[in-house]
């Protein structure tokens, strides 16, 4: 069975660290990311079946990130989830959602994001 290619990106190492060691753990291909913009460059030249994106980063928004990643040919099918430590208003989550993202809070429990991640998936 061919592994799912995930891409987290963070601004956070730690994140991106803990994130792709519990999924990698689970199965999944990993590709982590601290930078937006090189990011973005990742999903113009390759598919991911689900991209976890931070909302605060410098230089990109995850908003701003899901919306330029959706106009890639290779990425355009691609589920999105917002990871965010931030306390959204309603406007915010509507955006998130209106993207057809799912919101997921961080700190986050390991065995919690799996079920997540494999929920978004199925």
């Amino acid at each position: 069975m061919d592994k799912i290619p995930v891409l987290v990106l963070d601004d956070e190492e730690a994140i991106t660290r803990l994130t792709d060691a519990v999924l990698t753990m689970h199965g999944f291909d990993v590709t982590e990311s601290n930078d937006p913009l090189k990011a973005l460059e990742m999903v113009k030249v390759r598919k991911f079946r689900l991209i976890m994106v931070d909302i605060l980063m410098p230089g990109m928004t995850g908003i701003e990130f899901i919306r330029a990643a959706r106009q890639t040919d290779m990425n355009c099918e691609t589920k999105y989830a917002v990871l965010s430590a931030k306390r959204m208003n309603e406007e915010e989550r509507r955006e998130i959602f209106d993207l057809g993202a799912e919101l997921m809070t961080k700190p986050f429990v390991p065995q919690r994001l799996v079920e997540k991640v494999q929920g978004l998936l199925a």
